[in-house]
């Protein structure tokens, strides 16, 4: 037996349709969407102003990575010298060689120090502003890690929802006759963003257009009773 034809279940049919495009939409322009991606733009700024950054102070941190190294060899021999003096049997000859290069090594320490601290003068704004972008940079870590999770979460709601829509959607299509399935499939492709919509006094309830007299006397005769402007069904 052939289904009956009810233009109505376009229009429910259209409901189901525009809340799964609806839900759609918040996954793509949402708030926690529209944010991340802000987020992302001003993460990526930072980056570029690190690199200019890391350039301007290529040599400082040249240097300082030099006098870095320095400073642990000395470390390293002062803890071996310390290590000879702690020794008990040590002749008093060799009590004052160690003390005399525990010196020399503990001035060399300090002149050291010294240097780092005038190339990090030398280099103070520079400095400050890259430690700045570091510190805007691992607090937008933070936040984009926080909103990934939030916009993951809402995702999977709102995938959710979608699904038991489609599983709704599919039923309902399989319910209705073949003429109304064909109808619906035909407009949707041909790009008809209002399938089906009751009638609004004279006007068109998909398009808003203003019908006249003939045009909706044209229209009630019809079979699927569609807009001759949007080709939308009025229901």
């Amino acid at each position: 037996m052939d289904k009956p034809i009810l233009l109505s279940d376009l229009v429910d049919l259209q409901e189901i349709d525009s809340a799964i495009y609806s839900y759609n939409q918040q996954k793509k322009e949402g708030t926690v969407v529209v944010n991340l991606k802000k987020l992302e733009i001003e993460y990526k700024t930072l980056l570029e102003e690190k690199n200019i950054k890391s350039v301007i102070l290529e040599n400082y941190f040249i240097s300082k990575k030099e006098y870095d190294k320095k400073l642990k060899e000395i470390e390293i021999k002062n803890d071996d010298i310390i290590l000879k003096l702690s020794k008990k049997d040590l002749m008093p000859s060799e009590l004052e060689n160690y003390q005399k290069q525990l010196k020399v090594s503990e001035n060399n320490f300090e002149e050291v120090l010294s240097k780092i601290d005038k190339l990090q003068y030398e280099n103070k704004d520079n400095l400050e502003d890259y430690e700045l972008i570091l510190e805007k940079i691992n607090t937008l870590k933070n936040d984009l890690l926080e909103n990934s999770k939030i916009l993951q979460d809402e995702w999977n709601k709102l995938d959710n929802k979608i699904s038991e829509l489609d599983i709704k959607k599919n039923v309902f299509f399989k319910n209705l006759s073949i003429e109304l399935q064909d109808l619906y499939k035909n407009l949707k492709s041909n790009g008809v963003e209002v399938v089906a919509a009751y009638k609004l006094d004279n006007q068109c309830g998909c398009c808003g257009v203003d019908l006249t007299a003939s045009e909706l006397e044209q229209i009630e005769e019809s079979r699927f009773k569609q807009c001759p402007y949007c080709s939308g069904v009025i229901v």
